[in-house]
């Protein structure tokens, strides 16, 4: 059985994401052109990963500092169709990428569309708690 692999994710790996209809809306629901979110997002990252499992993309997760006086810092995660296949695996390597960030940053941020609540139920499961709601967008914190 093949073994996920994790490595830097690099401007290929944004391009060969194809977003399926009901993300492209959530991303416009955020008020963003979903090309431009990921590639933006994927730059302005401090660290930026690539999970893979048999060449196969199923993972792009990312976080990056809110401040330059530390203290918080704003995580990402996108997942593949093919990563929803694989989709315990990636439970149980999300539970350690929260708890890596929680050592890095003692307040952990995360944005969502309130319409998506596999994403929300995803989120509570890794500790995540509803902080606000502005418009389109649902932010989610972990202290």
């Amino acid at each position: 059985m093949a073994t996920l692999q994790i490595r830097p994710m690099n401007f290929a790996d944004v391009k060969s994401v194809a977003l399926r209809d009901w993300e492209v809306d959530e991303v416009r629901g955020l008020g963003l052109n979903y090309e431009t979110a990921l590639a933006r997002t994927f730059y302005d990252s401090d660290e930026a990963l690539a999970v893979t499992k048999d060449g196969e993309l199923l993972l792009l997760t990312g976080h990056w500092a809110r401040s330059m006086f530390g203290g918080s810092g704003i995580a990402w995660m996108f997942v593949t169709p093919e990563g929803q296949e694989n989709w315990r695996e990636l439970c149980r390597l999300a539970k350690k990428v929260v708890a890596t960030l929680s050592d890095i940053y003692p307040t952990v941020y995360v944005a969502t569309y309130p319409q998506n609540e596999k994403a929300i139920r995803f989120l509570n499961w890794l500790g995540f708690e509803v902080e606000s709601l502005l418009g389109n967008t649902l932010t989610m914190v972990k202290h």
